[in-house]
């Protein structure tokens, strides 16, 4: 049976369709995973997060190192963790100014919009944020 590819280009668009054009390679390995052996399951729980908004009581702070995986590391299922990510996972102290504070502001939103319980800032080691800190 073959499938027609279809590109989305709105968040209504996910409930006609039943997979995903993706314009690059990596896009193409998420696409196959959520249709591949679990593919019912995980399109049921993205249409249902988009009906039903996240929920997550975990708010996950991490580098941006393409070797972490939140998801992977916590065994968490889609919608159960906010994730941050920036390079060394920093959180920086509260100022309060007017410049840009993007992980402040991700932080606020979790815990006062999304009211998650739990706060985790996941560490690692070999960071090259944190070894030119250091070697600076």
């Amino acid at each position: 049976m073959k499938q027609e590819l279809v590109r989305i280009n709105s968040i209504d668009d996910i409930e006609q369709v039943g997979i995903l054009y993706a314009p690059n390679n990596i896009t193409n390995k998420i696409v196959i995973h959520v249709h591949g052996l679990n593919g019912n399951f995980y399109e049921n729980k993205f249409l249902d997060l988009v009906k039903n908004g996240q929920h997550p009581k975990v708010l996950f702070i991490a580098c941006s190192d393409s070797r972490i995986n939140p998801a992977l590391i916590t065994d968490s299922e889609p919608g159960e963790l906010f994730v941050l990510r920036n390079i060394g996972n920093f959180v920086p102290p509260f100022a309060p100014d007017n410049d840009y504070h993007a992980t402040a502001a991700g932080v606020e939103y979790a815990t006062s919009v999304l009211g998650v319980t739990d706060i985790i800032v996941c560490g690692h080691s070999h960071c090259g944020a944190i070894l030119a800190m250091e070697t600076e």
